[in-house]
C-alpha cells in the first residue's frame, strides 16, 4: 500500500467523540443516523472493538503508508479522523490533516455549488498523484 486517503473516516465504532455530541443533530449527517450505521454494520460489542472495523483501536500504526485525512468542522465524525491522523503522526507516519471548516459530512459531492468541496477535490487529487507518480 502506498497511499491512505480518508475522507471524513470512521475510525472508532466502540465509542462517540466529543463531534458526536457537537455536531450530531442540523448538519446534514446525525449521531442518530451514524448509530444506524454502525448497529447494521457492526451489530455486536465485540464487532466494534474489531481493528478492521475500528482502525483507531490498533496496537500500532507504524509503517503504515502516506495518508491524507480529512476532516469537516460540522461532521460528527471529525474528532475521531482526527484522533487517527495524531495516532499516525505519533507513529511516524507521514500525515497531511486537513479540517475544512464550515464544512459538513458529505461536502466532497458538493462541488458544483461549492468553492470550499471543489478545493477539498484538488486536494485528494494533488495527494492523490504526489502518492503514486
Amino acid at each position: 500500500m502506498q497511499f491512505q486517503m480518508l475522507i471524513y473516516p470512521v475510525t472508532d465504532l466502540s465509542r462517540r467523540a466529543p463531534s458526536y455530541e457537537e455536531n450530531g443533530v442540523g448538519y446534514l449527517l446525525t449521531a442518530q443516523t451514524m448509530e444506524f450505521f454502525i448497529k447494521c454494520y457492526a451489530p455486536t460489542e465485540s464487532d466494534r472493538l474489531d481493528i478492521r472495523a475500528s482502525p483507531l483501536l490498533a496496537s500500532s500504526f507504524t509503517g503504515l503508508p502516506r495518508t491524507l485525512v480529512v476532516t469537516a468542522e460540522y461532521d460528527p465524525l471529525r474528532d475521531e479522523g482526527e484522533e487517527y491522523a495524531e495516532a499516525l503522526v505519533n507513529a511516524g507516519v507521514d500525515v497531511t490533516l486537513r479540517r475544512y471548516q464550515g464544512a459538513v459530512h458529505g461536502c466532497f459531492q458538493m462541488s458544483n455549488f461549492s468553492s470550499l468541496a471543489r478545493d477539498l477535490i484538488d486536494l485528494c487529487a494533488t495527494q492523490l498523484k504526489d502518492a503514486l507518480c
